[in-house]
């Protein structure tokens, strides 16, 4: 593949995995990857309730053995060394969506939009709730990084068109991952789309530049840690 196919703020030593690799053309492959969305969607949306923990556990179960089943347990593909520039990306991404939240936040204060607040999100805050925090982000990066995929490889398999895939699934990827919120914020669609949907661009472009999961889960984790102090304050 020629770099020209690479956008330019790209790592263009390397590319995302499985999206035009033969093992994708398996049956099973595809069954894994759809398999472990549904699923997951399923314990979002569903009807089902569970006690405190449960749900992150079972979240971070559904997708870290679909990953490790598609990789062989060779994560290498998704998760590599940090680089002095990966931290850099990290800290300056982090900085970004806090600037893109207070410039979104202040707006809806101006025009006197209501937003929805997750204040049982961050209450009775303690290890056990930190800990599933963890294992929930682990999930969410991972259950993104599916989308993205298994989208990249319809588009890419009836375009050929690389940069075209990424960006049309990116932007649907958003859209599900921001969706996944109702229940935290009830039907407050604009807010969910800004922040969770199109806020998470932040993120996720951590990704899309060098195809290493540790920094959207890095990212995210920092966001959310922020996000704590913020409460409590």
């Amino acid at each position: 593949m020629s770099n020209v196919d690479f956008f330019d703020f790209e790592d263009k030593s390397t590319d995302f995995p499985f999206y035009k690799e033969n093992n994708v053309n398996e049956k099973n492959s595809k069954i894994i990857i759809l398999s472990s969305l549904f699923l997951f969607i399923f314990m979002i949306l569903g009807p089902v309730k569970f006690y405190e923990g449960q749900e992150q556990i079972i979240l971070f179960l559904i997708t870290l053995i679909p990953l490790l089943l598609l990789t062989k347990c060779n994560l290498s593909s998704f998760f590599r060394k940090l680089s002095l520039n990966d931290i850099r990306l990290i800290i300056v991404s982090y900085i970004g969506y806090k600037v893109y939240y207070l410039i979104i936040y202040g707006l809806f204060q101006i025009t006197n939009y209501t937003t929805t607040s997750a204040e049982s999100y961050f209450q009775n805050i303690n290890l056990l709730t930190v800990i599933v925090n963890l294992l929930q982000i682990f999930s969410e990066e991972i259950f993104r990084i599916f989308i993205f995929l298994i989208l990249m490889y319809y588009l890419y398999k009836y375009t050929n068109n690389r940069k075209m895939s990424i960006i049309i699934s990116t932007v649907i990827m958003l859209i599900v991952f921001g969706l996944l919120h109702v229940n935290t914020y009830g039907y407050n669609i604009i807010q969910i789309m800004l922040f969770q949907g199109l806020g998470s661009i932040f993120e996720f472009a951590g990704y899309l530049k060098t195809k290493n999961l540790a920094i959207p889960i890095l990212i995210h984790i920092l966001i959310n840690i922020s996000s704590w102090f913020q409460f409590l304050i």
